[in-house]
């Protein structure tokens, strides 16, 4: 068994190189004639800082490190990253409206004492047809090839399964087997390794989970694999040492983890790069990186490694999506709560919608001839993580608990978790004001008075840090709403133009079709507009509470911040301007309105639509 698979990974770095000749879009690989790698379906592009875990029958699983910054546990203000739509530019694709900006606090999985910084792997590829076989087949293609064609129930690839490791029973066993025409053995072996190469997908849900539970299981049974499986150290002390702790286990990458990971934000060798962008290269080179149309070819998914790799990762972005852990929820961390949750887009999806923000929801169960059914998605695989528990019996329980402390005094309100915090703080604060000046007002023989003071004292301390940080969170947040509503007011009023020009003509009946389209636009257009100048209102209304010259520091702030975007500087004088009037005690939310929508219409007019992003 063992000799037949070396010849075909032989054979197939062969033919890896022939196949991407057809291709200038192609990137190089390990997978060519002129330098032989051992394995096309499960490592076709090496590197020194590979992470790799052996599987059944000679097969690897191929692992990157994600760094996060700092040791923390908990978290620091350089963790806290801003994902999804973070420029608006895709507002005129429905389904981004599950893309809503949110400001994250991005964990770890393990702490590596020696770097002093946390970071979780994930797998360098997707999961190949190949991987699959060989784990649930224990090193047996053929029983490995009848599980999936079991498991998958297409009929398209059982006859790819049996052109490529003979008859199988699928269950079935009344049905005529399809082996198609005899092939050498050379060419059979080339055909088999490069079917192998191609992401594993048809996949219901408990399946995906069933192959988990199925590598975990043998990895832990498998004293090399187990060895190898990083566990965490005993404490967050330095040069802290693994000891007897459960190992990390194969799971899902979440959402956060795979949009981290696409972004770049965790590798070291990209930190000064734009994390905003929608994608970690240049859309026009599209074709160099991602599997997607209109040049995926036949539209099927291809084989792993092919194209140049995002941030060390390979196929993020097109062949097949893939699935997160968890389910799909309305708001990434909140909102109703649906099917399951793919991410990085795939063959059949148009190039110029895809996004590292890009979410989708792919249900569980389908209706099929009358019948619900397990849904098995042929554009939706897999890609591997590697997680460990949080709760852990050892030191570093107790470092976890200390440093709580220190986080929840100067990290959490950054998050979402704490930001909702922001007006019980400012009663706080004035609470323990009212307390601490009847306190001095005591005689200063009451025991333990001056002790109760210097502690209410660093209360308020913490509480006016918090405070500050909210105020320049919900100023920023403000500013953004401004700025997005006027987004929109823009596209309205263009497409508007284009209609009423159209409107004076007599329409053709390709032209009745787009004006239709058109109206559609316009009232998505201006409905969202409608939104985002509503929450700017009640933000302005919410900061008008707040003490005046801290709100003028976060304007201040925020004004140094965004000093090169001048279309965003425009509405951040604008901005003061309505909080100065909101501060003085009038809600003319109808007149900042409308003058966000003139401003909105000079910009378009001096072709500055951009507003700054």
């Amino acid at each position: 068994m063992k000799s037949n698979l070396f010849v075909a990974v032989l054979v197939f770095t062969v033919s890896c190189g022939v196949i991407g000749a057809r291709h200038a879009s192609a990137a190089p690989t390990e997978c060519s004639s002129s330098k032989l790698a051992r394995a096309c379906y499960f490592d076709p592009r090496p590197a020194k800082d590979d992470f790799h875990l052996p599987m059944p029958g000679g097969a690897r699983m191929v692992f990157r490190k994600v760094w996060v910054e700092g040791r923390e546990f908990w978290g620091n203000p350089s963790r806290i990253i801003r994902i999804g739509d973070v420029r608006g530019e895709f507002e005129t694709d429905k389904n981004s409206v599950f893309e809503g900006i949110q400001e994250i606090s991005v964990p770890g999985s393990f702490y590596d004492p020696k770097a002093d910084d946390w970071y979780y792997l994930l797998g360098k590829y997707e999961v190949t047809i190949g991987q699959y076989i060989a784990l649930m087949g224990r090193g047996n293609d053929k029983k490995g090839a009848e599980i999936l064609c079991v498991r998958s129930g297409a009929e398209g690839i059982r006859k790819k399964l049996e052109a490529v490791v003979g008859a199988l029973d699928c269950g079935d066993a009344g049905r005529r087997s399809v082996t198609g025409k005899t092939l050498s053995k050379k060419r059979a072996e080339h055909r088999k390794i490069r079917f192998f190469a191609r992401p594993v997908a048809s996949l219901a849900w408990h399946h995906v989970h069933e192959f988990l539970h199925e590598y975990n299981k043998w990895c832990f049974q498998d004293s090399a694999c187990s060895s190898a499986m990083p566990r965490l150290p005993a404490s967050l002390a330095p040069h802290s040492r693994e000891r007897d702790t459960l190992p990390g286990f194969f799971r899902l990458p979440t959402e956060i983890e795979w949009e981290y990971a696409a972004r770049g934000v965790g590798d070291h060798s990209k930190l000064g790069s734009d994390f905003s962008a929608s994608l970690p290269f240049e859309r026009k080179r599209m074709k160099e990186f991602a599997w997607v149309l209109p040049h995926a070819r036949g539209a099927k998914p291809t084989r792993i490694g092919r194209f140049n790799d995002t941030n060390g990762f390979y196929d993020l972005f097109g062949n097949v999506q893939e699935f997160t852990a968890g389910l799909f929820a309305a708001e990434l961390t909140q909102g109703k709560i649906g099917g399951l949750s793919a991410r990085g887009g795939h063959y059949l999806l148009s190039g110029n919608k895809l996004r590292s923000s890009l979410r989708t929801e792919v249900p569980i169960y389908k209706s099929k001839s009358g019948r619900i059914e397990e849904m098995r998605s042929p554009t939706t695989g897999l890609r591997l993580a590697i997680g460990s528990l949080v709760i852990t019996e050892s030191d570093l329980m107790d470092d976890i608990r200390r440093e709580y402390v220190s986080y929840e005094g100067k990290v959490r309100g950054l998050t979402a978790a704490g930001k909702s915090l922001d007006d019980p703080l400012v009663g706080g604060k004035k609470a323990i004001e009212t307390v601490s000046e009847r306190l001095r007002g005591l005689s200063e023989k009451v025991t333990g008075r001056a002790e109760i003071i210097a502690l209410l004292d660093d209360i308020h301390r913490q509480l006016e840090t918090k405070i500050q940080e909210n105020i320049q969170l919900l100023t920023e947040d403000a500013v953004d709403d401004l700025a997005m509503g006027a987004r929109h007011w823009i596209r309205f009023i263009a497409k508007k133009e284009i209609l009423d020009k159209w409107s004076s003509d007599t329409p053709t009946v390709r032209r009745r079709k787009l004006m239709k389209k058109l109206e559609s636009q316009m009232r998505e257009h201006r409905e969202l507009a409608d939104q985002y100048f509503g929450n700017y209102v009640k933000k302005l209304e919410r900061l008008a509470g707040y003490v005046d010259e801290d709100v003028e520091g976060s304007i201040e702030h925020l004004r140094g911040d965004k000093r090169e975007r001048r279309g965003y500087l425009s509405f951040i004088e604008l901005f003061q301007g309505h909080y100065r009037e909101a501060r003085g005690g009038a809600v003319k939310s109808d007149k900042w309105i409308r003058e966000a929508k003139d401003m909105a219409v000079g910009l378009k007019t001096t072709k500055s639509a951009r507003v700054g992003y």
